[in-house]
């Protein structure tokens, strides 16, 4: 699953719980209302880890993108070594 659906089902599982917990102090059910409160906080959990494997995706492509371009500055370098030696022996 990505961080979107997690953020997504995170805001949800916020605004059920919200509803809850209003719903529990409107109709005097502390037990309704800890639910909701419970929820709140399940869904603050699931839109943080939501965005924590989002940062996480976008730290690896950073990664990957870096060591192609450190490849790429590697070759070039070994092509202009072997270059040059080539001439200096000839």
């Amino acid at each position: 699953m990505s961080g979107t659906y997690n953020k997504i089902k995170g805001t949800a599982q916020k605004a059920v719980g919200a509803g809850k917990e209003e719903l529990g102090k409107a109709i005097d059910d502390p037990e309704l209302q800890s639910k909701g409160i419970l929820e709140q906080a399940q869904g603050a959990a699931s839109k943080a880890f939501g965005n924590a494997k989002e940062a996480i995706s976008d730290g690896i492509d950073k990664a990957k993108d870096a060591l192609e371009d450190l490849k790429e500055s590697a070759q070039e370098k070994f092509e202009d070594i072997k270059e040059s030696v080539e001439k200096k022996t000839k």
